[in-house]
């Protein structure tokens, strides 16, 4: 009898507790070569403010090409930069975001040393839009950045690509001039 208290009563408490990390909101992240999105996933909740820094932990990142383009984040109250080996970011949107794939921003990365990189987040705050600030119990999802040594970056290629169509252009003209000439 008093056994099978215990299991209700621990039942009880179990559910009530886990139910307030189930609607928690997530930062998780994917890869695009050298480029990593920060992405946020609500899990249904309105959030309207964020906050916090990404790291690598154990590596120093070289950051560059931080872009905040199509962020579900209107309005930076510290755009995202890189600092310490990472990306602190700070800003709002009013009426706030609801939704499974919202972009907070991009960065292009070098790890230092060249290896593979395991991105996280600390100093994480995201708020409720319940005109209360109630704080998000925000997770993280793992995810480990993956570099490959000799594999140029997308935009690089694309500019390699526009040479060779110049070049091309200025051989064809240059050898019809000298047709028209000789």
């Amino acid at each position: 009898m008093v056994t099978t208290k215990r299991i209700i009563l621990f039942s009880i408490f179990y559910f009530l507790f886990s139910a307030q990390t189930a609607f928690a909101s997530q930062i998780f992240f994917e890869q695009r070569g050298p480029v990593v999105d920060v992405l946020l996933n609500t899990q249904g909740q309105n959030i309207n403010a964020f906050e916090g820094t990404i790291t690598a932990d154990g590596t120093e990142l070289s950051v560059s090409n931080i872009q905040n383009a199509g962020s579900v984040i209107n309005f930076w109250i510290k755009k995202p930069e890189p600092s310490d080996g990472g990306v602190v970011f700070a800003g709002i949107t009013p009426g706030g975001f609801s939704g499974a794939h919202g972009l907070l921003f991009s960065f292009g990365f070098e790890p230092k040393p060249a290896s593979d990189v395991y991105l996280n987040a600390k100093n994480l705050t995201l708020l409720k839009n319940d005109g209360l600030g109630t704080a998000d119990n925000a997770t993280v999802a793992p995810f480990t950045a993956h570099t490959e040594s000799g594999v140029l970056p997308p935009w690089y290629q694309n500019v390699l690509i526009w040479v060779i169509i110049i070049i091309t252009l200025l051989f064809s003209a240059v050898m019809v001039w000298l047709r028209k000439h000789i």
